[in-house]
């Protein structure tokens, strides 16, 4: 009965997440071709970059965490650009 159980919650979450994954895409591809939403940060040297500062250049965003072994990978790579 529980073996039943669990494999009847599995399913119920393997679904889910399907359909949550579904929405994700969907919701992805409404933003294609799309302008960025507006925001702004401090580059290396304090100076204030917007995305309208940037607007008609070549932006690079690349996230990354320092835990996470494909971005370190990337690192070097993200540096030459």
């Amino acid at each position: 009965m529980k073996t039943t159980t669990f494999a009847a919650l599995i399913t119920v979450l393997a679904s889910s997440s399907a359909f949550a994954q579904d929405d994700i895409n969907a919701g992805l591809k409404a933003l294609v071709g799309k302008p960025a939403p507006s925001f702004s940060m401090k580059d290396l040297q304090g100076k204030t970059l917007t995305n309208r500062s940037l607007k008609g250049k070549v932006v690079i965003l690349d996230f990354w965490a320092t835990w996470c072994g494909p971005c370190k990978a990337a690192s070097p790579v993200m540096q030459k650009l």
